[in-house]
């Protein structure tokens, strides 16, 4: 479980939680003991000694028949044995808290655990309190630690530092160099269309790709905290490494924006493909499909898709011109980061070296100079390679004036789609170009590696209770709440940067945009002391009912019902001698908060188990075929034991349980037949005799954890997707609420700087203008907050997989359904960051076009759109049906918001050129010079990703209206045609 080559502070800390653990298992045990001691009858327990004596004065072997008479209950007294009782059950229900609400200290939960079923279980036999059972434990968990501390110190000398570096390579920056090259290949393929799929085929590497980035960057943040507890040797401190936390957020959530190219361009395809990649058609689901757009965009579409293949400017036509113009800032990027991930990989392998300092300084050089050829290639592209997207559209511009033809006319839909990719994409290769170049600071500041003192050691508390799981942690879903997203990147959910000073107006603005007013429906607020003690107890039954606390009744109802036998006369000496123990464990240790975690759960134990029994004996036979010697069976263990941690050490996290399980009973099974086989035990048995009873211990241990999660209360892991999806849901609504006032906020704020500001020719130094409401600090806020979802929303992959597996008469698990709302709420959250980004990169004059001139900050269009998303998070949570009348389509609410949206010009030529899907674009003269701005390309970019995340949230109502249905309203769908036949 504590394999040696983990790094050393790994082995000290996870060995201090073991040990800690067992001491608290130890020291309630010995409580409950002594209370029991002086809760037994010493008359009653005088003469069941002296009837001892008595029957057995003439036997020549009298401690063996003594051991005999303690296992049989002879001594047992109801009075202590409830005592006992009492205190395990409370006991059980403190650790099972321990586990449910510390996932952290799940080690100390577990051993705690054994140690007090060990100590409790057979402390009533004894007529003594014996308070030394648990030296059984403590003294081979001591030698073990020794041997595991020398062997990570002398063999696998690693620091959590060397092991966090390793991870920054391959774990988070490989991915992004990966999608640069994903990137590159999208662009050269052809978009999708009736004829071509190969667009949507790229799926699966996208979607792996992005899962792989947020993993990676979510396990090196919860895992930054432990780097500053330990000394390490090194070029790079765990504050210089602290120091690359904000260039990592945004780094995932940039490469979640350069995503935006690839899944706007598939959900358009997949509204006309269907039953492609998985993606299903939810639309043919549904008694009353929403997704039927107005008659007139579907012409619109027709005819703009006509003129762009007739004039070559069609998406099919951009793509390779934005190819060719980025291919040197791509390779500008890869060569960057890739300089940056081989200086890392150096400083981290020759933590023990001395280094030339000429060949240093030589590496410092190169890669310097790849940051700046970087910083020059991506001035190239803004400046003049970007300008070569737009030679299609040089023939509808008058060069002289600039101004568009009056005979040409063209729809900058396509071109609007490519200018947002180029958007993401600059913001992507500024990102790797502060890192890269914070690194290459780094690099020559830290020339020589030095040893570096711990700096956080009063942030263990804080660290051991945090609800963040690390890659080290299980994949259990033990800690998971589906009613909150926590930050896992900051150190609470209100702190921005550790140690920095900040006003507390600045700190908590953007949450307070996000901050809900909650009433009680059925009472009012408490007026008396009364009513406030009333309160405080109702908040006691409501804790009573949450899933942590009804798993830790379970936890103790289990252990309780599993620990009578060993402790009632009749079943003692047959529970003793047949290891009952074992099954009292594995019921305890098996059960998980959910059901379909601890199904999958149990089969990968049940499988390790097997594995490991029929292992075991080979191990055992082998060692010991010719007589049991110590070197013979010494050596078969050894030798069998090294590709177990081989598969222990490299099997994914996933299956790590049954890797786990597998190697444990492999040892249980060759070590107790040794000990059986050479001292003198009651119900000793060796080798295929022991092997099925603890394959029929394990079962039994499984089926009393399978009948006691089949209690009511028990959480479904089918409930836990369903309420994380809903929560997931209604945050990304109040994030596109609070982003929106920010749009707001910035308005009335120019609005008083710039009352008679108008649109100007770019500036040079425009694009680095930063505003005084949306500051950097609530900027980092928000995009913490994003990323927490996007790390919530990845979690649930592995519970919808798992959530098969949950037993249910009703019905197949529709995961498909939730793959799909999975995907629409990714499309969301890249929608979001682009429309933040437009808010930090649009000048006064682009935003306040955007919000004064166009439908799409219309406050009646905003209303629809929360109240859809209010409407779809509380569906879910509830599992009530959706109404057929909802605000949906709300491409259709836009049209019709923006058909009543007064301009200064309502000429039907203007109205063409300057809309995209029907909509304004806003009320300016698109020119030649502000067509090839790169603002323009900003402002494109929130155009678009507004449209994006109000078609994403119809293909989100489709998923969630398949899912819990829809009250039909007859007359309904006759309304809404003869609506959309007046747009």
């Amino acid at each position: 479980m504590i394999p040696a080559n983990l790094p050393v502070m790994m082995v000290l800390s996870v060995g201090f939680l073991l040990v800690f653990g067992m001491c608290l298992g130890w020291a309630w045990s010995c409580a409950a003991m002594a209370a029991a001691a002086r809760a037994r009858s010493q008359a009653l327990l005088g003469s069941e000694v002296k009837s001892f004596r008595v029957a057995n004065a003439n036997a020549q072997n009298i401690d063996a028949l003594y051991r005999v008479a303690i296992f049989q209950g002879q001594f047992l007294d109801w009075r202590s044995t409830l005592i006992i009782g009492v205190f395990f059950v409370v006991g059980s229900f403190a650790l099972g808290l321990m586990r449910a609400n510390a996932p952290k200290l799940m080690v100390a939960s577990i051993f705690g655990t054994i140690v007090m079923d060990v100590m409790l279980s057979y402390g009533p036999l004894f007529p003594s309190a014996n308070y030394t059972l648990a030296y059984n434990f403590l003294l081979p968990t001591g030698c073990f630690l020794g041997i595991a501390a020398a062997g990570s110190v002398l063999i696998f000398p690693e620091s959590i530092n060397s092991t966090w570096t390793t991870s920054l390579v391959d774990t988070c920056l490989t991915p992004v160099y990966e999608r640069i090259a994903l990137f590159s290949k999208l662009l050269r393929t052809p978009p999708p269309s009736s004829t071509s799929t190969a667009w949507i085929d790229q799926h699966d590497a996208w979607n792996n790709n992005a899962i792989a980035i947020a993993i990676g960057v979510n396990a090196l943040l919860g895992g930054m905290g432990t780097m500053e507890l330990e000394a390490s040797v090194g070029r790079m401190s765990a504050k210089d490494y602290y120091s690359l936390k904000p260039l990592l957020e945004e780094l995932a959530s940039r490469s979640l924006g350069l995503g935006s190219l690839y899944r706007g361009l598939e959900s358009q395809a997949l509204r006309t493909l269907r039953d492609t990649k998985g993606i299903i058609d939810l639309q043919a689901k549904l008694q009353h499909p929403i997704g039927r757009e107005a008659p007139y965009l579907n012409q619109l579409r027709s005819k703009i898709f006509a003129a762009e293949d007739k004039h070559a400017h069609s998406i099919a036509t951009l793509l390779p011109r934005f190819a060719n113009a980025v291919d040197p800032l791509l390779i500008a990027m890869d060569e960057a980061l890739l300089g940056a991930m081989t200086w890392l990989s150096v400083a981290n392998t020759s933590r023990w070296k001395r280094l030339k300092s000429d060949q240093v300084a030589a590496d410092y050089e190169a890669q310097r100079e790849r940051v700046a050829a970087l910083e020059r290639a991506m001035e190239e592209y803004r400046t003049t390679r970007r300008l070569e997207i737009f030679a299609p559209f040089q023939k509808f511009f008058d060069l002289e004036t600039g101004r568009p033809r009056a005979e040409l006319k063209f729809s900058p839909i396509s071109l609007m789609q490519v200018l947002s990719a180029s958007d993401a994409l600059v913001g992507y290769a500024t990102t790797i170009l502060n890192l890269v170049a914070r690194l290459s600071e780094l690099e020559h500041k830290r020339r020589v590696n030095k040893l570096w003192m711990p700096t956080g050691l009063r942030k263990i508390g804080k660290l051991a209770f945090s609800r963040h799981r690390s890659q080290i942690d299980g994949v259990t879903g033990d800690g998971d709440d589906p009613d909150q997203v926590v930050i896992p990147f900051s150190d609470s959910a209100s702190t921005l940067i550790d140690g920095a000073e900040k006003e507390e107006e600045e700190l908590h603005f953007f949450l307070r945009q996000r901050n809900e007013e909650k009433k009680d429906p059925d009472v009012r607020a408490p007026r008396n002391a009364a009513q406030r003690f009333g309160g405080k107890l109702y908040g006691i039954v409501r804790w009573c009912k949450t899933t942590e606390t009804i798993f830790a009744i379970k936890y103790a109802a289990v252990g309780l019902a599993l620990w009578l036998p060993q402790v009632l006369k009749t079943s003692a000496y047959f529970t003793y001698v047949n290891k009952g123990l074992w099954a009292l464990i594995t019921a305890q240790t098996f059960l998980s908060l959910y059901a379909g975690d601890q199904i999958m759960a149990t089969i990968q134990k049940i499988a390790g188990t097997v594995v490991g029994l029929l292992y075991g004996m080979m191990v055992w036979y082998i060692g010991n075929g010719r007589g049991s010697n110590r070197i013979g069976a010494a050596a078969s263990l050894f030798v069998f034991m090294l590709p177990l941690l081989a598969l222990r050490n490299h099997a994914p996290p996933a299956q790590q349980q049954m890797a786990i399980l597998t190697a444990v009973t492999t040892v249980l099974i060759v070590g107790y037949s040794w000990v059986n086989g050479h001292l003198a035990t009651l119900g000793g048995t060796i080798g295929a005799q022991l092997a099925w009873r603890r394959a029929l211990l394990v079962i039994i241990g499984s089926v009393a954890s399978m009948i006691i999660m089949l209690f009511p209360g028990h959480q479904s892991s089918r409930l836990l997707v369903r309420k994380t999806h809903s929560t997931c849901i209604g945050e990304i609504g109040r994030i596109y609420m609070a982003l929106l006032s920010h749009w707001i906020a910035e308005d009335r704020h120019d609005a008083k700087k710039h009352s008679s500001e108008e649109l100007v020719q770019p500036r040079p130094e425009a694009t680095s203008l930063e505003f005084d409401a949306f500051t950097p600090a609530i900027q980092k806020e928000a995009r913490e907050i994003l990323l927490a979802i996007w790390a919530k929303l990845i979690g649930t992959t592995q519970h919808i997989k798992e959530s098969r597996y949950e037993l249910s008469l009703r019905g197949d698990w529709p995961a498909a359904e939730y793959k799909s709302l999975l995907r629409a709420q990714v499309i969301m959250m890249q929608a979001l960051g682009s429309l933040g980004l437009g808010l930090v990169r649009l000048e006064p004059a682009w935003r306040k076009m955007l919000i004064r001139s166009t439908a799409f900050l219309h406050p009646n269009l905003i209303s629809d759109v929360s109240s859809t998303f209010a409407l779809l998070s509380l569906a879910l949570r509830e599992g009530a049906p959706l109404p057929q009348a909802t605000p949906g389509p709300l491409l259709d609410r836009l049209l019709y918001h923006d058909k009543r949206f007064k301009t200064s010009s309502d000429e039907a030529s203007n109205q063409i050129l300057h809309s995209a899907d029907g909509a304004r674009l806003g009320e300016f003269e698109l020119t030649w010079t502000i067509l090839r701005d790169e603002r323009f390309g900003t402002y494109s970019s929130t155009i678009v990703s507004l449209g994006s995340l109000l078609l994403t949230v119809d293909d989100a109502e489709t998923a969630v209206k398949a899912l819990v249905g829809e009250v039909y309203m007859p007359g309904y769908d006759y309304l809404m045609d003869r609506a959309r036949q007046e747009l």
